[in-house]
């Protein structure tokens, strides 16, 4: 049986960041649905991920509830920029060898050998460093909506509640994990809002902004992004602003 809820959201920080690396992170404009998915599961106690002993960190699509959501704005968060110094070490086998060759021809005689791993060659170095900017999303306040069984409203209602969390593997966050919710709470009705709704020809204009709505995490070009432009502000969404949120298509 399905069901329909109505969650609001405030946080005074977030950043939902496209797949891509650089110095200069940007972040969608908005909550993604991708990224609302992944909060109600959050709270449902709902493991998306395969396993932590992979090199990456994949989805498992079979076990995912098929939702329909829709992203409303109450009011335009700002997006301003942080900037920090960022640094890494060697990660391949040339990046490796070469450190090695470079302290194994300041050895003397005596000296011990030297290290294999490349976690002991970085320490107390810092190979590469550049500065680095992001954007972040400031006082983000939105409402969420939600159609699915009876039996994930019910969990989710229960996580919000703090009786439902034994499988849950953190604390909620807004798309970073040091941004953090001041509020997230089930609501009879939502405030009236300014609902994303999917361009169906997906013809860029002036005010259109790109959603991801799934994601895959080993084949980019598989993650699921549309089109989608803020409607008038409305009590509750037209069919337009719900999304078919499915892993199993």
């Amino acid at each position: 049986m399905m069901q329909t809820c109505w969650l609001y959201i405030k946080a005074p920080f977030a950043a939902f960041r496209y797949f891509q690396a650089g110095v200069y992170r940007p972040s969608a404009t908005f909550m993604t649905h991708s990224a609302a998915y992944g909060l109600l599961l959050n709270i449902a106690g709902i493991e998306m991920r395969t396993g932590l002993d992979q090199t990456t960190t994949d989805i498992c699509k079979e076990r995912l509830p098929n939702l329909r959501i829709a992203v409303g704005q109450l009011a335009q968060p700002e997006v301003n920029q942080i900037y920090q110094q960022m640094h890494s070490y060697p990660v391949g086998e040339s990046g490796s060898k070469n450190e090695r060759v470079k302290k194994v021809k300041k050895l003397k005689r005596g000296d011990p050998p030297l290290p294999l791993s490349r976690e002991e060659l970085a320490k107390g170095n810092k190979f590469w460093i550049a500065p680095s900017y992001r954007e972040v999303l400031c006082n983000l306040e939105a409402v969420l909506g939600l159609r699915g069984e009876a039996a994930i409203i019910k969990k989710i209602e229960l996580g919000l509640r703090g009786n439902f969390n034994g499988s849950r593997y953190g604390i909620p966050f807004a798309g970073e994990n040091n941004f953090f919710f001041d509020r997230i709470e089930m609501v009879t009705q939502p405030q009236p809002a300014r609902w994303y709704e999917i361009l169906e020809e997906d013809i860029p204009d002036r005010e259109s902004v790109r959603l991801s709505i799934t994601i895959d995490r080993n084949d980019n070009t598989k993650t699921r992004n549309s089109l989608f432009i803020l409607g008038e502000r409305m009590a509750q969404p037209n069919e337009k602003a719900w999304i078919h949120v499915n892993y199993q298509e």
